[in-house]
């Protein structure tokens, strides 16, 4: 990824709102993701999925109301944390997706699968640390299906956007480190804690 943003929204503004409505009719849908092909469907896993993608929106809301009340400023300066928790449960979202997408609609598939990929660039483009934070990212690496699904449904241009992230979020094996580069393993408290909740219902 060069040292300049490379997303649609640096090349052409005035689409950034079309997409921002895009990824809230994907994201608000009454369906609420469970359109299953049948009534044998992972429910636990459906539940976080539910939880994650309230937690992404929530975020994505935050960084719009922050670039919304901010001008033509390019930058929407949060806790890195946040950040980090936000890219994490991004691949986390990927990950369900692949888990449970056999059991899902193939149409409610694809709209998460760019919903949630919209709303990854709209975050990169904003973020202060846009270059190299994203790549840092490893854990949790996409899964095989995550990475089938996103080849399956992402845009020509997304996919190359996608493949400039490098190697922490196209393998699905630990990439190597690189001198110098942070790297952040662990899961984010909050999805520990969603996942905790989770657990605990069942």
């Amino acid at each position: 990824m060069s040292n300049e943003k490379q997303t649609f929204w640096s090349q052409n503004p005035a689409s950034s709102r079309t997409t921002e409505d895009s990824f809230y009719l994907n994201m608000y849908r009454k369906s609420q993701i469970p359109c299953q092909r049948d009534n044998q469907y992972p429910s636990r896993e459906m539940e976080i999925l539910i939880h994650v993608k309230n937690d992404i929106i929530i975020f994505v809301k935050n960084v719009m109301e922050k670039v919304m009340n901010g001008g033509e400023k390019s930058q929407v300066h949060l806790p890195l944390s946040q950040y980090i928790d936000y890219f994490q449960k991004i691949k986390y979202a990927f990950n369900l997706l692949g888990k449970t997408s056999h059991f899902l609609e193939e149409s409610i598939v694809r709209e998460l699968v760019c919903s949630f990929f919209q709303s990854l660039e709209y975050v990169i483009y904003y973020c202060p640390d846009s270059i190299t934070l994203p790549k840092q990212i490893n854990s949790p690496l996409l899964t095989d299906n995550a990475i089938n699904l996103l080849k399956m449904n992402l845009k020509s241009n997304q996919i190359m956007y996608w493949r400039e992230l490098g190697n922490a979020w196209t393998e699905s094996r630990p990439p190597p480190r690189l001198p110098g580069l942070r790297s952040f393993d662990q899961i984010p408290t909050s999805l520990g804690k969603t996942l905790l909740q989770t657990v605990a219902k069942d």
